[in-house]
C-alpha cells in the first residue's frame, strides 16, 4: 500500500481517474456524514442484521456496510463482500487485513452474475449497485433468481439506491451512466416468482442526495424469499 499511496507515486495515483473515484466521500469505508443520514438508518433497519447471521454484501465497494455488518453478526456470523471491480476487491482485502476482520471474506465476481453459493445467506444486500436496469427484463429476472438461490428460505434481499439514475447523469468522479435504472415497482413485479414484498420505502431526502439532472429520488426495497424458514 505504501507503494500505491506514498510520495510522488501516491500523489500521481490520486490524480488518476481511479484515485479520484476512491477519494470521493461516497466511496469511503468510513464516512461520518453518511453515518448520520436517514437513508443509512433506514437501510440498516430494513436489513435487520443480527448476531450469527450470514450476509452477502453485493457490490460492496470500499466496504462501507461490510465492516459495520461484520461487527453486528459477530464471531459466529459472516459477511461475504463481493465486487465486479478488481480495484474494489483490493481495497476490501486491505481493509479486512487492517481491521483484522476474520469474519469477512472477499470475492471478485462478474458484473451480471452474483456468483453466490446456494442457500447460504440470511441476507443479501445490494446498495447503490444499480444492477437492475430499466427494460432489461431477462437480466433483471436472472439477478433476482440468483439472489433467491443464495438465500435460505425466509431470507431477505435488500435493494437500495440513494437516487435513480438516467443516461443524462454524470457521476462526480467521472465516467457516464450507460443505462436508466429500473424502478422498484418493476423489480417487485419481476420478483414475484421467488419473493414476497417485505417493505418498500422512498429514499429519505438529505443534503447529500439531492435530485439533479439525470437523477430522481431512490428507494429501499426489501424482498423476502418464499418458503418456510428453517426451525
Amino acid at each position: 500500500m505504501a507503494l500505491l499511496f506514498g510520495g510522488a507515486v501516491g500523489a500521481a495515483a490520486l490524480r488518476s481517474p481511479l484515485g479520484r473515484k476512491w477519494s470521493f466521500p461516497w466511496a469511503a469505508t468510513e464516512n461520518a456524514v453518511r453515518d448520520g443520514l436517514p437513508l443509512t438508518a433506514l437501510i440498516l433497519a430494513r436489513l435487520g442484521a443480527a448476531p450469527g447471521q450470514r450476509i452477502a454484501d453485493v457490490g460492496a465497494g470500499a466496504g462501507y456496510f461490510t465492516f459495520k455488518l461484520a461487527r453486528v453478526v459477530g464471531p459466529h456470523g459472516h459477511v461475504l463482500a463481493t465486487d465486479a471491480r478488481a480495484d474494489a476487491c483490493v481495497r476490501l482485502l486491505y481493509e479486512r487485513a487492517r481491521r483484522d476482520a476474520t469474519n469477512v471474506s472477499v470475492r471478485f465476481t462478474l458484473q451480471r452474475r452474483l456468483m453466490l453459493p446456494r442457500e447460504q445467506f440470511d441476507r443479501v444486500m445490494m446498495v447503490d449497485v444499480f444492477a437492475f436496469r430499466q427494460g432489461l427484463t431477462r437480466r433483471n429476472r436472472a439477478l433476482l433468481r440468483q439472489a433467491a438461490a443464495a438465500l435460505r428460505p425466509g431470507g431477505l434481499l435488500l435493494v437500495a439506491a440513494d437516487t435513480l439514475h438516467t443516461t443524462d447523469h454524470v457521476p462526480p468522479y467521472g465516467g457516464r451512466i450507460s443505462h436508466d435504472d429500473a424502478r422498484p415497482e418493476e423489480i417487485v413485479a419481476l420478483a414475484r416468482a421467488h419473493f414476497e414484498l417485505a417493505s418498500l420505502d422512498a429514499s429519505p431526502a438529505s443534503p447529500a442526495c439531492q435530485p439533479e439532472r439525470g437523477r430522481s429520488p431512490g428507494y429501499v426495497l426489501a424482498l423476502r424469499r418464499r418458503g418456510a424458514r428453517a426451525a
